[in-house]
């Protein structure tokens, strides 16, 4: 049975008391017209990218070795299964320094913010069976922040870990992307 999250909390990624091999992070909004993206930082344990190429977004949609990526639907597009946007990762060929994944909506059109696409949800997915493990939603989008963080997957010695953080940073996505390491030009 999916749990469902609020901000501030956290679970085990596990199904039936197994880790998946893959989950996915999988993000709808009510307006289908809003032009946002889902975006992720893959970083080491003090919350910095390994290096430009571990900042996933829609120009750059994986990682470095492919075990990471978005997809998104195009803007206006219905959408049949899965999310709007959505981060897929395969947990166990991830790179090893990789320790916290940051996932982030934000804002692709100039002058639009976060509460353009309405409430939203997330869903947390096993990629493995279909299983959804969590979800947190729907929350109410700002009409004045350009940026939020959905959540971080979190590796431990027990395994990955999905916390809630639903929080807009102050900065919008470059300011994000910046505060985790990412050399913006």
């Amino acid at each position: 049975m999916s749990r469902v999250l609020q901000p501030g909390g956290a679970t085990r990624i596990e199904v039936n008391g197994k880790s998946p091999h893959a989950v996915g992070v999988l993000v709808d909004w009510e307006n289908p017209a809003a032009d946002l993206d889902v975006t992720a930082l893959l970083c080491d344990a003090q919350g910095k990218v390994l290096s430009n190429a571990h900042f996933i977004y829609w120009s750059a949609p994986d990682g470095p070795d492919r075990s990471a990526f978005i997809r998104s639907v195009g803007v206006g597009a219905p959408t049949r299964r899965g999310g709007r946007g959505q981060f897929l990762v395969n947990l166990e060929d991830l790179d090893a320094g990789v320790i916290r994944i940051f996932v982030a909506l934000s804002t692709v059109a100039a002058g639009h913010s976060i509460g353009s696409g309405g409430a939203f949800r997330v869903r947390l997915v096993s990629l493995d069976d279909g299983w959804e493990i969590a979800s947190f939603g729907p929350v109410a989008g700002s009409q004045t922040d350009y940026c939020l963080v959905l959540g971080a997957l979190v590796r431990g010695p027990a395994g990955w870990d999905f916390h809630v953080v639903a929080q807009p940073h102050p900065h919008g996505l470059n300011g994000l992307v910046r505060a985790h390491g990412v050399n913006v030009q």
